[in-house]
């Protein structure tokens, strides 16, 4: 009890008095935060600005103490570029004996540097303030100016010229503000803002639209029961190749419009990499290997519905059949599926080291060579027809027996050992002539009625019961096989 009342006491105070754009935006060197409506003048200047390089500087030797948080840091509008033809100054808030408004500082660009008295003028060439010069270009990455370690020549020339102490040029002070903005606490702070930002789309979409999506799949169903466990399938793979699309664009691997962390207008010549961007890569990787997984579970599904229709029952009872594989069976199909999939990806990685090879031309060339090459090339395609026959066998076992992968694998293969002859009869004789002519389709049906009489025999003592008697007679007199396998003489 003490436990939740003092949780209710923090969060009703961090509701009360809380900020949330410390999230997002930065701090000045007063403790204000940048852009923030209640701070006198701050409201538009949402963007943080480091005024001493020297400082920004020392924060980036591994030796110092010093750090970037205790830098002196001011919000502003856009970050500053150095001038081509003279120097710009950037000074602080107009305070004490600079009689300027907020409002007329920003029009000034943040320069009253014509304005200060001679003492003024000798503390800002020793960068003490309350001016500084702007010799770096800075570009706003997530609200914060950072620096671009190419100092302007004709501003440093300037500077020199006026006595100014001597600036860093070292790309430290490039690397010192990229650290801190793209540290683990930082990258946290953005992703819960960005929840923060974007609670009314998850409302939506998370609740408005999928009450209202699922209302109309309830009229689908009620008016085109038949087609759709079809629709569903369909539409799940289209939605889930979008998503990857889409990732695979945010992530520069398709197009041009990969996510940055600058923010606004920038020169195209500046890269700045960001851990956003290496999270959505790994997020587009993992989306690649769960269209995969869902694509061969789809077409796991489809041959699960097929083999639960027959053709003497309406085709009504195939909504039934989905809807008994997502209950019990959708496990088993997604394990089988993995499988496959893991096994295609090492036969797509090898043949793509081949191409390589091939391409670089140091493919082997003695005859050792080639015929490991070969060999390594056949086996791994046994193992995958071994694989998939054993999967497709094990599929039929589930919609037979209701048990799960690894059991019904083990249940089919014990089958298949036992009925050699029967299965050798009938697979290597009307079996393949059938399936050369009604493909994948015709093929599962024979391989399940094959299996649902093993499995049937098995039950009872090696004497079918509930298999027709055509089928019985079939399997069990060989002058028959021969009869239909040879035709008539």
């Amino acid at each position: 009890m003490a436990f939740w009342v003092a949780m209710i006491v923090n969060s009703s105070f961090g509701f009360n008095q809380g900020n949330p754009l410390r999230l997002t935006y930065g701090l000045d060197y007063k403790g204000n935060v940048c852009g923030d409506k209640h701070a006198k003048g701050l409201r538009q200047l949402e963007l943080k600005y480091w005024l001493n390089p020297n400082q920004v500087y020392l924060s980036g030797l591994k030796d110092n103490q010093f750090k970037l948080a205790n830098a002196r840091s001011i919000c502003l509008l856009d970050c500053p570029i150095p001038s081509e033809d003279s120097l710009s100054w950037v000074c602080d808030y107009p305070e004490g004996d600079i009689r300027l408004s907020m409002d007329d500082w920003i029009d000034r660009n943040y320069d009253y540097y014509e304005f200060l008295t001679p003492e003024m003028r000798n503390t800002s060439l020793q960068l003490q303030g309350p001016c500084y010069p702007v010799i770096f270009p800075s570009v706003n990455v997530y609200w914060s100016c950072q620096f671009i370690a190419r100092p302007s020549n004709v501003s440093l020339r300037h500077w020199q010229q006026m006595g100014g102490v001597n600036i860093n040029e070292d790309i430290i002070i490039d690397k010192s503000i990229h650290r801190s903005i793209n540290s683990r606490s930082s990258v946290l702070k953005r992703y819960m803002a960005d929840i923060g930002k974007a609670w009314p789309v998850l409302i939506v979409c998370g609740g408005i639209l999928p009450l209202f999506l699922s209302v109309i799949w309830l009229l689908l169903i009620r008016h085109f029961v038949a087609a759709m466990p079809w629709i569903t399938v369909g539409l799940f793979n289209i939605l889930i190749i979008a998503v990857t699309m889409f990732y695979y664009l945010k992530a520069g691997w398709i197009g041009n419009d990969a996510i940055s962390p600058i923010i606004g207008e920038h020169d195209p010549y500046i890269r700045i990499s960001g851990r956003e961007l290496t999270h959505l890569r790994a997020a587009a990787v993992f989306m690649t290997f769960i269209t995969v997984v869902a694509v061969l579970t789809s077409i796991a599904i489809v041959r699960r519905i097929l083999m639960a229709t027959s053709p003497e029952i309406p085709f009504l009872p195939v909504f039934s059949s989905m809807k008994r594989l997502v209950r019990y069976n959708l496990g088993s199909v997604a394990l089988g599926s993995l499988i496959v999939s893991f096994v295609e990806s090492i036969r797509f990685m090898l043949e793509s080291i081949r191409r390589r090879l091939k391409v670089a031309g140091t493919t082997p060339g003695n005859w050792f060579g080639k015929a490991v090459y070969h060999t390594s090339r056949f086996s791994l395609r046994c193992i995958e027809w071994t694989i998939k026959s054993a999967n497709r066998n094990a599929y039929i076992m589930i919609a037979i027996t209701g048990k799960s992968f690894c059991k019904a694998s083990a249940i089919a293969t014990d089958l298949i050992f036992s009925n050699i002859l029967r299965i050798g009869r009938v697979c290597w004789g009307l079996g393949y002539v059938v399936a050369t002519l009604f493909f994948a389709v015709v093929e599962m049906s024979i391989d399940t009625i094959i299996l649902s009489f093993c499995q049937d025999s098995e039950e009872h003592q090696g004497t079918a019961q509930y298999a027709p008697p055509l089928l019985i007679e079939t399997l069990n007199d060989q002058n028959e096989m021969q009869r239909l396998t040879q035709g008539p003489q």
